[in-house]
């Protein structure tokens, strides 16, 4: 049996973390996951990029102070363990893995693997409790860094919401895919039909808001600015994805597809129940 162990403090508060790690429903936040099923409410099963499935069954739950489960994929098996501690700067967890694996040839490498492992989840579980650490730090509501406040929360959402105005006045919302380009939070790019009624009202009036909402923290940002319709080649083809086909028949020099490219000029944020103004600087050259 190989034994891996590593202790990592987090600037949240227990229960944050604690739910952040437990939730299996909302998984986004963690880089090496595809999706994860949940078989019941004591087995799910985590599915990484390269589709590969590892079988989890929850032996202790107890809120926000420990968390274990068995785990089996093909390569091995074994049990891990999260024992969550309130400390002065927030939260201190020590997590443990204790794997056999199945190809004994496996042992010359599988703690190194584990390894690798956890300080990949303790990363992406920085990146998750990021945002809440800088609103209770000090009193300080205030963004320290906005582009990458926002960033974080953008990246992290499968959902975006574009708003244009109508001839009649009157914003038009609409659900979108996430942005396929962004850079920082001054640019982005998305794809959609040239025969919509969106990019009709744009080409009238390019006056334009983008909005993210990150459910798990009851987030949000807005972000004002404008909108250009791009129909030439170069757009076109930067964004385009296999697969895009499904929407654009002809393919990437289908008439009927086309462009958005928002500029932001300013925003607004919502966070622990207060809002933020904040102005979109240009992007440094």
């Amino acid at each position: 049996m190989k034994i891996s162990r590593v202790t990592a403090q987090f600037p949240c508060d227990c229960k944050t973390v604690w739910d952040i790690v437990t939730d299996n429903e909302n998984f986004e936040w963690r880089s090496d996951l595809s999706k994860i099923e949940i078989i019941d409410e004591n087995r799910f099963d985590e599915y990484t990029r390269d589709k590969f499935v590892t079988h989890f069954r929850i032996t202790a739950k107890e809120p926000y102070r420990e968390y274990r489960f068995d785990m089996e994929n093909q390569n091995m098996r074994g049990h891990w363990s999260g024992i969550f501690e309130s400390c002065d700067d927030g939260t201190q967890i020590t997590f443990t893995e204790q794997v056999q694996v199945k190809n004994p040839i496996m042992n010359l490498f599988v703690k190194g693997y584990l390894k690798k492992q956890q300080v990949g989840y303790i990363a992406d579980l920085r990146k998750a409790g990021d945002g809440n650490a800088a609103e209770k730090s000090g009193g300080d509501d205030k963004m320290r860094n906005p582009e990458q406040t926002i960033g974080n929360l953008i990246d992290k959402q499968k959902v975006s919401f574009i708003a244009s105005i109508s001839a009649e006045g009157f914003p038009n919302m609409k659900a979108m895919l996430p942005p396929r380009k962004r850079v920082g939070i001054k640019e982005f790019w998305f794809t959609t039909n040239t025969s919509s009624m969106r990019v009709a009202q744009y080409r009238e009036n390019p006056n334009a808001s983008i909005y993210f909402y990150d459910k798990r923290f009851f987030r949000g940002v807005m972000l004002i600015g404008t909108m250009e319709v791009l129909e030439d080649a170069e757009a076109k083809q930067m964004i385009w994805l296999e697969g895009d086909t499904m929407y654009y028949p002809q393919g990437v020099t289908d008439p009927d597809y086309c462009v958005l490219k928002f500029t932001a000029e300013k925003g607004r944020y919502y966070s622990n129940f207060k809002s933020e103004d904040f102005d979109v600087l240009p992007m440094s050259i």
